[in-house]
């Protein structure tokens, strides 16, 4: 069994590594400014969706509930943290 997981990690170190220095290659700022954009780009998407496609139903309830305010919230508060990280 350990032969065939160093086998495995052995094959894997290339590409890894090859991963590692594509990644380290990139500025700080970039990939800060990435991190913030793409919960930032999903608040948008959220905001201009068609509000009944943001509807979410209980099957107990049978009552539709509308999920744009929670997901602004929960969108905002991630953003918030990660700008302040």
């Amino acid at each position: 069994m350990q032969t065939l997981c160093d086998t495995v990690a052995q094959a894997l170190r290339v590409p890894g590594d090859a991963m590692r220095d594509v990644l380290l290659a990139v500025p700080l700022p970039i990939a800060r400014f990435l991190f913030l954009a793409i919960p930032a780009m999903l608040l948008l998407w959220a905001l201009l969706m068609d509000p009944s496609r943001l509807r979410g139903q209980f099957s107990e309830h049978g009552r539709t509930v509308n999920l744009r305010p929670y997901i602004l919230i929960a969108l905002a508060i991630q953003i918030a943290i990660y700008t302040l990280l």
